[in-house]
């Protein structure tokens, strides 16, 4: 990894002043090598703001430069414009802007977009979009003066903006989930209000928009176009988490065969293209979906590719400009795009398996040794063997936390386990003390009033721990009513805990919450019924509640239809099961199990996916589907998860005996998208088989958050992977079961 001179990150707490819109024109500076060209700013006006646009090490004249502003009126709905130019013959460009304040709601973003212009070739190149990230816009930006001219807060007195591959790259996989680029080069991204980060007194709203403008910053420094080697101001493992450099400049070379050309020269299709470096990238990059538009930009491309970064789904030939003969892949085609010498040198040697973005978390992270009861060393342990783990609405993450894989029975840490706060950003919150009584922690939750809380599975003294979002310390311990051997456990928007057990015949569990602190909970049992041993649980949109568990012989799933007919209070249910849908045949380890936003659910068993269709009150099963984590018959699936596009994300290779990702499939067309595996480099390659190679072995669960980011522990490995954008936005945490797009 490239080790950066310059403190790289920007936490949420201080994303707010970095990149102020003051930014002054830089003229001249930049040109050739990337990355390179730095001067003091702070004797310009503050009434301008401009930078250097390069392809490569290529300056790029005549582009057309727009500075926009998010918006709140949907995902891609139109943004705002605030000023345009075009670049110089050395690429540099200057705004000239409004003299009357320029609209910055509260909580939107600014950002630059790219288009067009030439690095030297005959003619522009209409297939060149580029762009990067800018900061909070209302922050950065202070109406008008008394003269009736433009005041910047210029909080960061740093160098110019730089716009290249590189700053285009992280921005598509960061920014991809909220973005929709038009042919004519318009950049437009937003967000429903409620996904911006802000919450009202009675509704949590989702972190999103906020959380992917912190990825992008967070990766990638604005001003020299390259990306960050830790997140966060880290300088080793211990302190960040791992961006994958190399794989970020093997993309931005792939991109500059297309930005240093004068773009495509025919019609370009999932399985043709022209043959030109454009054209190739966009057939390359072309979603599976039948009918899918063609990206006709570089923009879009890597947003498509972001979306769908397995693309090896069909075969090329040796020129890579057919599809259905040959030997490559799309893969392979892509990596063939990159110039041998491309300008971004730390590039890979060779090809990923897949496109995914993993920041990894490595072993250890995250230990405290500072707090009360932490200060002797291995007191508070950072990431040991990550077992489960769970999203608040805020998009921090929770963790189970074990000393090691093997113990009694069921498998639990033999010794101790503790519980991890990790922020959306990566950084730290908390690691509680190891706890060397409760070994039996497998699913842990959260609900909207600060609290994390597990079932502890025992035969004998079962429980439900609650702990404090904040410190992570234990606040109580509920044991009346909740019996023997709990696992499954998850709360509703209200704060009620359920719980259900992994025993044959012991029914669920109701905790309803009363306010205080510590919090009391009252335990009711659900009653007439004898359900399998349950695995996971889930709400639909409508509060419907499901739970589903199995045995070697059978599964079932079990669904309440929430009977108080509001969505403002508490749900209620009659005390056993609107409809049970059963599944019979290879079931061993049955534990997957997600609920979409239109209230049908997914199932997993060592065949494949199942289907469960709702209709009024009832649930049926279908016809089981091919699932890539089944290998040879052998179950290696934990937890599903569904998104925001009602796509089934899972885990495999739990016991490592199978391929390690995660497995995605796409519900609406019914497309199998592969495994997402992600690069963990190597001397310049991504590794392949070993814990220590790779960014996700033996994975136990995954979750994915309000930025379409998918968050997977993994036990063997000992780490927390971020596969950035790899999901669609999913409001507000996995442990709600509040599922589908923010509404």
């Amino acid at each position: 990894m490239l080790r950066r001179s310059q403190s790289p990150f920007v936490s949420a707490s201080l994303i707010t002043g970095v990149a102020a819109l003051g930014l002054s024109l830089l003229s001249g500076c930049g040109v050739g090598t990337p990355a390179t060209g730095t001067t003091d700013i702070s004797g310009n006006s503050s009434g301008s703001m401009g930078g250097i646009l390069h392809g490569g090490p290529n300056p790029i004249i005549g582009a057309v430069m727009t500075l926009y502003t998010t918006t709140s009126a949907g995902y891609g709905a139109t943004a705002t414009k605030v000023a345009t130019t075009t670049t110089l013959g050395d690429g540099s460009f200057a705004f000239v802007l409004p003299t009357n304040a320029i609209a910055c709601p509260t909580g939107e973003y600014a950002y630059v977009g790219a288009y067009s212009g030439s690095t030297g070739a005959t003619g522009n190149n209409a297939s060149s979009l580029l762009m990067v990230p800018i900061g909070l816009c209302d922050t950065n930006y202070s109406s008008v003066t008394t003269d009736g001219g433009i005041t910047f807060t210029n909080t960061y007195l740093g160098t110019n903006i730089w716009i290249d591959e590189l700053t285009t790259t992280v921005s598509s996989y960061t920014l991809g989930n909220f973005m929709k680029v038009t042919n004519a080069g318009d950049i437009n991204i937003g967000a429903p209000a409620n996904n911006h980060g802000t919450a009202s007194s009675t509704t949590p709203s989702a972190a999103g928009l906020a959380h992917a403008f912190a990825n992008a910053l967070g990766m990638m420094n604005i001003h020299t176009g390259q990306p960050f080697a830790w997140t966060h101001g880290g300088t080793s493992n211990s302190t960040g988490g791992i961006i994958p450099d190399d794989e970020i400049f093997l993309l931005g070379n792939i991109l500059q065969a297309c930005v240093n050309s004068t773009g495509v020269s025919g019609t370009n299709n999932a399985t043709a293209n022209d043959g030109t470096a454009c054209g190739k990238l966009f057939s390359f990059t072309t979603p599976p979906q039948a009918g899918a538009a063609v990206p006709t930009n570089t923009l879009q491309a890597m947003v498509d590719l972001a979306k769908y970064p397995n693309p090896s789904v069909n075969t090329w030939n040796a020129g890579c400009t057919a599809a259905g003969t040959g030997s490559n892949t799309a893969t392979s085609c892509l990596f063939n795009l990159a110039p041998p010498t491309g300008a971004y040198t730390n590039a890979l040697l060779a090809a990923p398996a897949d496109w995914a973005l993993a920041v990894v978390y490595a072993s250890g992270y995250g230990a405290n040794t500072t707090a009360t009861g932490c200060t002797v060393a291995g007191t508070c342990p950072g990431v040991l063997y990550p077992y489960y783990l769970a999203l608040d609405a805020s998009d921090n993450v929770y963790i189970v936390n074990w000393d090691g894989s093997a113990g009694t029975t069921p498998n639990h840490a033999t010794t101790s386990t503790n519980i991890l706060g990790i922020g959306f950003d990566g950084t730290p919150l908390f690691a509680s003390p190891k706890d060397t009584t409760n070994l039996a922690i497998e699913q842990i939750a959260t609900d909207t009033a600060s609290h994390v809380f597990g079932a502890v599975n025992l035969a004998t003294g079962g429980s439900v721990k609650v702990y404090s979002t904040s410190s992570g310390s234990l606040l109580t311990t509920v044991t009346t009513g909740i019996g023997a051997n709990p696992e499954a456990i998850l709360a509703d928007p209200f704060n009620n805990i359920y719980v259900a057990s992994s025993n044959s015949g012991t029914n669920i569990r109701k905790l309803a919450y009363g306010a205080g602190s510590p919090p009391t909970y009252v335990t009711s049992t659900f009653t007439g019924f004898t359900p399998l041993p349950v695995f996971q649980m889930g709400w639909d949109s409508s509060l419907d509640f499901y739970a589903f568990g199995g045995t070697a012989s059978g599964a079932a799933a079990y669904y309440f239809v929430n009977t108080n007919g509001s969505l403002t209070s508490a749900p209620t249910f009659a005390t056993t099961p609107s409809s049970t849908a059963s599944n019979t045949g290879s079931t061993s380890n049955s534990s997957g199990f997600g609920v979409t936003s239109t209230g049908n659910a997914y199932a997993m068993d060592s065949l494949g996916l199942i289907p469960i269709s709702k209709s009024g009150s009832t649930i049926t099963t279908g016809s089981t589907l091919s699932y890539p984590q089944v290998v040879s018959g052998t179950y290696y699936n934990r937890y599903l998860s569904i998104d925001g596009n009602n796509w089934v994300v899972s885990v495999d290779g739990a016991n490592g005996g199978a391929t390690s990702g995660i497995t995605v499939y796409d519900t609406t067309d019914n497309i199998a998208l592969g495994t997402y595996k992600g690069c963990f480099v190597i001397s310049k390659v991504c590794g392949t088989t070993s814990a220590g190679q790779v960014p996700i072995f033996s994975p136990r669960d995954a979750a994915i958050d309000s930025a379409g980011d998918v968050w997977v522990v993994s036990g063997a490995s000992a780490n927390l992977t971020e596969l950035i954008g790899a999901a669609a936005p999913t409001w507000p945490a996995l442990s709600m079961g509040k599922l589908g797009l923010p509404q």
